[in-house]
């Protein structure tokens, strides 16, 4: 996925602390830091990554980021834009429908059951 809009992240910070902290305080978190994926404790962006995805897994997720962000003071059209890449990485995570390049670009391992595709990019 592209880089977070600097502004998008001041926007989303405060939330984004709060889980942070949270996250820290659970059992889970020392398996979360053996993923390949984390590079540890300091790696904000995989822990902001999380945020989001889990954000979109509520019901009114994306309803819930729209409002925050364009609250926020941030441009609508880029809001919409940023949150359908966000839309398309849950998709083609969960569906393994990558292209040569984003598997080249994110470092993806090699698994059978991805599915490349040329025309379907998240960009």
């Amino acid at each position: 996925m592209p880089d977070i809009d600097k502004q998008i992240v001041e926007i989303l910070q405060p939330d984004f602390m709060k889980f942070y902290a949270m996250l820290i305080k659970q059992e889970e978190f020392p398996e979360m830091l053996k993923d390949p994926v984390c590079n540890g404790e300091d790696d904000i962006v995989y822990f902001l990554n999380c945020y989001l995805q889990g954000v979109l897994e509520h019901k009114q997720g994306l309803t819930l980021l729209y409002k925050k962000i364009v609250g926020g003071g941030y441009c609508k059209k880029k809001t919409n834009r940023f949150l359908y890449q966000l839309l398309k990485l849950k998709h083609k995570t969960k569906y393994k429908l990558w292209s040569w390049n984003e598997i080249q670009d994110f470092n993806i391992d090699y698994d059978p059951s991805i599915k490349t595709t040329t025309n379907y990019t998240i960009d």
